[in-house]
């Protein structure tokens, strides 16, 4: 009883800090910076819907995280709440959880890489906030160690990796489906062709007859 007291509570808290974040994003304005929050003059310009610790909150998960796919952290703390409020079992939560996480990073990977390759250096300055500063970070190393195409390459992988282990797809099937599908058109195509050359054969010695 103690124990399943303790896990409704730690759900609540979990959840109320998720909405808090959730909405500390949601409300974010790019031109807000943290030293509004520590100038008494400049407090009251705030707009994010949480105050100045949303703001502050928003902008360590934007601007200097993973830009916008960081909203995926108070999605999976709902999850989390919830689950724990209603003591479920965790291994559903647990793997939504490693998957989520994984599409965070690769989102804004992704989203740099294209940015910081085909815009000139200005537009990718202006706009780096849109996939954080740590994605901005790691697609610039990526790009820098393995040039585009590498990148890409392993970003298509991870992606890949990602929708399989996720959504249980087979890869192979189609594969063994098509040589399945080729291996009968073949059969079919040596059957007729050898009753094409009996059907001759026959006409042939009719004809001789």
């Amino acid at each position: 009883m103690q124990e399943e007291r303790r896990l409704e509570i730690l759900g609540i808290l979990i959840i109320a800090l998720s909405v808090f974040v959730l909405v500390s994003i949601g409300g974010y304005e790019l031109s807000e910076e943290p030293y509004l929050v520590f100038s008494p003059s400049e407090v009251k310009k705030i707009e994010n819907p949480m105050g100045g610790l949303g703001l502050l909150t928003a902008w360590l998960f934007i601007k200097k995280g993973l830009g916008y796919s960081s909203i995926i952290i108070p999605f999976l703390g709902l999850g989390w709440g919830w689950f724990l409020f209603a003591k479920k079992d965790l291994g559903e939560i647990l793997r939504i959880t490693r998957y989520s996480l994984g599409a965070m990073l690769m989102i804004p990977v992704t989203l740099g890489t294209l940015i910081i390759y085909f815009f000139p250096p200005d537009y990718t300055n202006q706009y780096w906030s849109y996939f954080g500063k740590i994605g901005f970070v790691i697609s610039k190393l990526f790009l820098d160690m393995l040039s585009i195409w590498g990148t890409m390459l392993f970003l298509i992988a991870g992606f890949l990796m990602l929708v399989r282990g996720y959504f249980n797809l087979d890869y192979y099937g189609p594969f063994v489906t098509a040589k399945e599908k080729w291996d009968t058109w073949r059969t079919e195509k040596a059957n007729q062709k050898e009753q094409q050359e009996k059907d001759d054969a026959k006409r042939l010695h009719t004809q001789d007859l």
